[in-house]
């Protein structure tokens, strides 16, 4: 909020125009967008004013983005309220059901589908209603800041030059000079939408100045898509730096600019990285390419040392059958091995199908009470011996060396160790132990899983890694395997959580790759959730 008043506060200083017209204007779109209208009432208003031109129509497009925001707080509120009332009444129910499900185990189900109609559960199921009503409420207006700053570019480009000249200057002197990274960084990504020569100079020079690599990032994620001539020399000169998530952030960019020269680089850069850049360097010549090669450097290079004469442009996406299911899904830009094939020594990590090169690795894993349920037709025993199974072996394929890191989750979040833990013999060998020990109940808590995998990226040494902007994140990739919705924890909205995984990967670039388990498992949120963050989906 500050920072949008900051950023509308230069514009009413800076922007001048007839009082009376400009405030007619403001007043007009105002009284509408604050009436209690339907979400498609105010998007109309976005509509209008990304059509206009002159900087009133530009404050009133940056004042109807600060009520966005602000309602959107206001719904997190309510909706933090809520969760507050239902912790205690879940935890009953769940006690209740614990109870519940040792009788009927004791009497041979031992896991029953139904139970009584128990008041507390009637009680649990009204407050996760208005719980949903809540959060689909803050669904529509995080919708429409993000549509809010989508026009902005649009509205800025089709002023007169001078008032875009009022502009630019307004951003230098306020926001892009302001010591607070979080601020630049929000800047930096308005600018990054105006598809103006005089956006990409200022990007061009932000290159060139900015030193956090938080900022950087974005700044990157702006340069990504526009003219390959001016941007991909730019994207490739990042390449050489020194901080991960700076490289990863050019990769990203190089993917949305195709080039002959884009896929040199990205062949070029897979031959010398390791880790998770590989897996970044593949996802991006796959896209570019419509090739499937893997992050094996050697079939590239081979590859394009014969096609890059003949090379037209990027290919239409063609969608990928899964493997259960039948429907697609976003090609896969990692091999594809079977299940378990990854071994020490190999610098690869297999799981169901998933196959990577990261070096610092999360898993998420759904021990909740669906996961008893058979594993399928194709699998023997039930998802979590599955599911522990393909773990084990998973771990047991790390190179030493490695950082990892498990968590388990059910109605709660349990985590192997607090912090990332390097593989050997030892750490490997105890984390299989502990996995065996996990027990398989309750419900699925999935944002508070993700949110723990998360913060260990920042933990490391005895301080959080905000502390340290030169220090790369402890944890670039994490594989989340679930069988259901999200039913327990912080929030179930799979809008909600995609939304926060974003908000936390702004500056971090995590992969999550995804793993589906069983006909139950919401696969739209899963394969949504990969594409958001650049990893893979598999079905099972």
């Amino acid at each position: 909020m500050r920072r949008i008043l900051f950023l509308v506060t230069a514009f009413l200083v800076l922007l001048t125009v007839p009082a009376r017209a400009g405030d007619d204007v403001l007043r007009t779109y105002k009284k509408r967008f604050t009436a209690k209208a339907l979400l498609s009432d105010r998007e109309h208003v976005l509509d209008e004013l990304s059509e206009s031109r002159g900087a009133k129509a530009l404050d009133a497009l940056l004042w109807c983005l600060e009520k966005s925001r602000e309602g959107m707080a206001d719904r997190q509120k309510a909706a933090a309220k809520l969760r507050k009332q239902i912790a205690p009444v879940a935890e009953k129910y769940q006690e209740k059901y614990r109870k519940y499900a040792e009788q009927q185990a004791k009497q041979g189900n031992p896991n029953p589908r139904t139970h009584p109609r128990w008041p507390v559960r009637l009680e649990l199921d009204k407050l996760t209603a208005d719980l949903g009503f809540v959060e689909k409420q803050t669904a529509e207006w995080r919708g429409l800041v993000e549509l809010a700053i989508e026009y902005h570019g649009r509205v800025v480009a089709g002023m007169p030059e001078s008032a875009q000249q009022k502009v630019r200057e307004a951003w230098e002197r306020g926001p892009l000079a302001a010591r607070d990274w979080a601020v630049r960084a929000e800047q930096w990504s308005l600018v990054g939408g105006v598809p103006t020569d005089w956006a990409f100079e200022m990007l061009e020079r932000g290159l060139a100045a900015e030193a956090d690599p938080r900022v950087l990032v974005r700044i990157l994620d702006g340069v990504g898509g526009r003219d390959p001539a001016r941007a991909v020399p730019l994207l490739v000169s990042k390449l050489a730096d020194v901080r991960w998530l700076v490289r990863a952030a050019a990769v990203a960019a190089l993917e949305r600019t195709p080039s002959k020269a884009s896929i040199d680089a990205l062949v070029g850069l897979l031959q010398k990285e390791n880790g998770r850049l590989q897996d970044d360097c593949a996802r991006a010549l796959a896209t570019l390419t419509g090739e499937g090669f893997g992050n094996n450097p050697v079939p590239w290079r081979n590859w394009w040392e014969k096609a890059h004469e003949g090379w037209t442009g990027r290919p239409e996406p063609v969608a990928e059958k899964d493997e259960d299911e039948g429907e697609g899904d976003k090609p896969a830009p990692l091999e594809v091995q079977e299940e378990g094939d990854a071994v020490a020594g190999s610098g690869r990590t297999g799981f169901f199908g998933i196959d990577t090169r990261s070096r610092r690795l999360v898993y998420v894993i759904d021990v909740s009470g669906s996961m008893n349920q058979a594993a399928g037709k194709k699998l023997e025993g039930s998802r979590a011996d599955r599911a522990k199974e393909e773990l084990k072996r998973s771990v047991l394929g790390l190179d030493d060396g490695a950082l990892f890191n498990i968590v388990f989750f059910a109605a709660g979040v349990r985590i192997w160790q607090e912090e990332m833990v390097v593989a050997d013999a030892t750490t490997r060998r105890e984390a299989v132990d502990y996995v065996d020990k996990v027990t398989v109940a309750g419900g699925t808590a999935t944002y508070d899983a993700l949110q723990a995998a998360f913060d260990l990226g920042d933990v490391g040494r005895g301080k959080k890694r905000g502390a340290d902007p030169e220090g790369d994140s402890r944890v670039d990739t994490i594989i989340l395997l679930s069988d259901g919705r999200p039913s327990a924890g912080h929030t179930t909205s799979t809008d909600e959580i995609r939304a926060a995984v974003k908000e936390w990967n702004a500056a971090r670039r995590i992969a999550v790759h995804t793993v589906a388990f069983g006909a139950d498992a919401d696969k739209e949120f899963m394969s949504g959730l990969a594409e958001d963050t650049g990893g893979t989906h598999v079905a099972k």
